[in-house]
């Protein structure tokens, strides 16, 4: 991390390309599209590990409970395809959609899923395809100016907030600061759930919001463990002895692990970077650390087991041990998720 200090011209040039695009689009040189339908965009600032998945997961319920048809459109990083894909059940996987999408795609599969590095092209061709549409739900958006949702949201790491934070490659910010300024809403994530009025206000003060934005707070909450490959389902590991292997490839495992721990068991961690596509040497260097560690688990994040899905020789040998993963969901207060749902229903216009 010191080194990347030593990059900030490379960051000053990055600054300044960024700048000219965001004030090309300010003043409509270039043009960003509205659509006539119900947008509801999720971005950030930062690059990665902000939670925009449990985000977009969390908008999908509601929306469902609602009573609505929604659906998401993604870039779908990572993937090996290009161009404009809805979901189906012949050719769903993380290979197609990127490991995101498809997770959304296992968790939601009578919803539309649909992947395009082209958003506007991507949700011209999702309201043709899909007539039941009520909205679209625009995941990792914010950089994605030539497509104007009418509530855009903006998540912010209670750990990494933007505010003290540089440019990229010095830093991990995709685009100055000000570009908070195009948010409706600024979502902090993975906030303690008992944080503080005092500590909320200390952090909004140092957002600076515009009048016309609203700051919430959100938390995690972890699921059960869930077994990958039908390992036997696993008890209370406070009565047990449990040493497990952990292995994630997202881009900050940091709560994970700490969660983890705090519910007793010893980890011995291996971490690989975000996205990271499995191969035999990965899983071997796995292995050899699990059988080095005394261990009597593997335990990853289920983005790590929908990627590794798309490698079933791969699975296959992991399955050999008792394997689980575990859920992340997203979660506000009443008084935040009242204000949430407020600004839903505006853009649905509907009245609470």
């Amino acid at each position: 991390m010191q080194l990347r200090r030593f990059l900030w011209p490379l960051s000053l040039i990055y600054g300044g390309i960024v700048r000219l695009r965001n004030s090309l689009y300010d003043s409509g040189r270039l043009k960003s599209s509205g659509l006539d339908f119900p947008l509801i965009g999720i971005g950030n600032l930062s690059a990665g590990g902000t939670g925009k998945t449990p985000m977009t997961e969390y908008l999908l319920r509601h929306l469902i409970d609602m009573q609505k048809h929604p659906a998401v459109l993604s870039r779908g990083y990572g993937r090996k395809t290009k161009g404009y894909i809805l979901a189906t059940h012949n050719n769903a996987s993380a290979a197609v959609l990127g490991d995101e999408p498809y997770q959304m795609y296992r968790k939601f599969p009578d919803i539309a899923i649909a992947v395009s590095e082209d958003r506007v092209i991507g949700a011209i061709s999702l309201i043709g395809q899909v007539p039941e549409l009520d909205v679209i739900v625009l995941d990792d958006c914010y950089q994605h100016r030539a497509i104007s949702p009418q509530l855009m949201i903006l998540l912010m790491d209670y750990s990494r907030p933007f505010y003290t934070d540089s440019l990229l490659p010095s830093g991990d910010l995709r685009e100055p600061v000000v570009g908070k300024s195009r948010a409706d809403l600024i979502i902090v994530t993975k906030a303690p759930e008992t944080i503080s009025e005092a500590e909320r206000k200390k952090i909004i003060d140092r957002i600076v919001p515009q009048p016309h934005q609203q700051v919430l707070f959100s938390h995690i909450r972890y699921a059960e463990l869930l077994s990958a490959n039908g390992a036997r389902p696993l008890h209370n590991p406070l009565n047990q002895r449990t040493r497990a292997l952990l292995f994630t490839g997202i881009a900050h495992p940091e709560p994970l692990e700490a969660y983890l721990r705090s519910i007793k068991i010893d980890l011995h961690h291996i971490r690989f970077g975000d996205h990271h596509h499995f191969n035999s040497r990965d899983i071997s260097s796995i292995l050899e650390a699990y059988n080095a560690s005394d261990c009597n688990m593997l335990i990853t994040t289920e983005k790590d087991i929908r990627r590794l899905e798309s490698e079933p020789a791969l699975m296959e040998i992991l399955s050999w041990h008792p394997m689980y993963y575990i859920p992340i969901e997203f979660a506000l207060n009443e008084r935040d998720s009242k204000i949430l749902h407020t600004r839903i229903a505006s853009v649905l216009q509907i009245n609470l």
